[in-house]
Parts: C-alpha cells; structure tokens; sequence
C-alpha cells in the first residue's frame, strides 16, 4: 500500500501542573506566529506575509517547532509542540534540546508562576511523501482515511465532512436512501 514513508513525530507537549497550578490566567488560548506560519490554511490572512518575512531561529524551523498555549480548568498549562520528521525508524524518547527550545518560545509569550514540567508525551503519525491524505475504500461500506500528519485537530473536521461526504455520494445525497 505504500503508507509508511515517513515518520513523523513531535515531542507533543509538556503540562505544567504538578502540586502547583498557575495563578497565572490565560484568558484565551496562544498561538504564536510561528504557528501560523506552520499551518497553510493562515496563508490568507493579510499580516501572513510580513510574518513570514521575520527572521526565525533556524533550529525551530529544523525541529518543526511552533507554540500552542491553553489552561485547564485546574489551572494547569498545555504547552506544545514539535514535529520532527524522521526517513525511517522510531525514537520514542523525548527530547530535552527540543522541549528547552519550546518552554523558551512559551516563556516570550506568557508569564507563567513557575515552569516545571509535570508530565511530557508525544507521538508518532506516519506520512506518505507522494501525498498529503490516504484514501482507500477497503469493501463497499469501509473507507479509510488517515495522514493528516500532525494536523488533524486542524483540518480533521474538513476532512472528516467531505470523506462522509464523498461515501454517501456527494453533499445531501445519502446512497442508502
């Protein structure tokens, strides 16, 4: 099938909670311009070009490195990510140069009580290099559909309409009907 080209895999985040929650409160999510120079869909945007044009640090742009900031209802910070792409083989150790290299970038845009790391993870999607999504109808009723690869939260919900759409024959059109 072809599927496994590419691994990519993102030392996802860090939580700061452990016995200390923040007092600190984010009123609303962060996501940093490094974010949105990552994600396409932010090309639109008229200040998407300027952005674009700010010098970055090029070990970010290498570990795939942009900063995403929400608080939990218990006071505890989600801080991520990275995605690091990898030919072939897994690592699933976490890497301390790449999360130090996201706690700094968090520390620019949030003033937070303390950064202690209360629990880290990350994970692993496999990519296909010919394509961005794999679509294969397996039999009549089954119908994959995977390789966001690290966008999903993104643009799954999108995916996820017109794959429903594209099995039940087009917009409003149920087959089963």
């Amino acid at each position: 099938m072809g599927v496994a080209g590419e691994l990519l895999g993102g030392v996802g985040a860090a939580r700061h909670a452990d016995d200390h929650p923040a007092q600190a409160r984010l009123t609303a999510s962060v996501a940093s311009g490094l974010t949105l120079r990552r994600y396409p869909a932010f090309r639109m945007c008229p200040s998407w070009r300027r952005l674009s044009d700010e010098p970055v640090d090029p070990e970010l742009i290498k570990r795939g490195i942009h900063v995403l900031m929400t608080q939990d209802a218990d006071g505890g910070v989600v801080i991520g990510d990275s995605h690091e792409y990898r030919p072939h083989g897994l690592d699933e150790r976490l890497d301390s140069s790449t999360e130090g290299l996201i706690l700094r970038e968090a520390q620019r845009l949030a003033r937070l009580d303390h950064w202690r790391v209360a629990q880290r993870w990350h994970g692993i999607y496999l990519l296909d290099p010919e394509r961005e999504l794999f679509r294969r109808t397996v039999e009549e009723r089954i119908h994959l559909v995977t390789g966001i690869g690290g966008k999903g939260m993104t643009t799954g919900p999108a995916v996820a309409g017109e794959s429903v759409d594209e099995a039940l024959g087009g917009p409003g059109q149920d087959q089963r009907a």
